[in-house]
């Protein structure tokens, strides 16, 4: 399948919808897939248990869609901010480390964070920052979804514009 990913720019689009569920509706997840199985050039016995898959895992297993759906979601639901404190961690705290360093560290970030959420509790439109690319991402995201709702785009091109999203997030195609 990685091959064929490669060097089919039409199966590239088709694996990306699946990546794209994440992004759409979850009343219009099973449009969607309807979309993908319809496609019959690519339903060979690789991708056929491919979609078996996806779907027993996580369309009717164990991992609701509520939790990988981030239509109405604006904010992130990945892990990166963890990431990004254990990097600092690591930098900041030697592997075999005394315990007061530790501890000292762990003082600081408790207040930065005490610091961000009294910021919040005092002004209910606080909002963290949200780099410049990541607004530009939640813009085209947001003016698609308006697009599908106001009925200027079909679903079908819809769905087409957020798995190129997923390829290309700062660029907008016209249908």
């Amino acid at each position: 399948l990685k091959s064929k990913y490669q060097k089919n720019s039409d199966y590239r689009q088709w694996v990306r919808q699946f990546m794209a569920l994440a992004l759409i509706p979850v009343e219009k997840i099973k449009e969607a897939m309807d979309i993908l199985v319809s496609n019959k050039s690519f339903l060979d016995e690789p991708n056929i248990k491919f979609i078996q898959y996806f779907n027993n895992q996580w369309l009717v297993g164990s991992q609701s869609v509520d939790i990988w759906n981030h239509y109405e979601a604006y904010q992130r639901k990945s892990n990166n901010n963890n990431e990004g404190y254990h990097s600092v961690m690591s930098d900041e705290l030697p592997t075999h480390g005394k315990i007061e360093k530790t501890i000292l560290f762990q003082k600081q970030q408790d207040g930065e964070m005490r610091d961000k959420l009294f910021k919040i509790q005092q002004n209910p439109l606080f909002k963290p920052r949200v780099s410049k690319m990541d607004k530009e991402k939640l813009i085209n995201i947001s003016n698609n979804n308006t697009k599908l709702e106001q009925n200027l785009l079909s679903f079908n091109e819809y769905f087409i514009q957020m798995a190129y999203f997923i390829a290309k997030p700062d660029e907008i195609i016209d249908f």
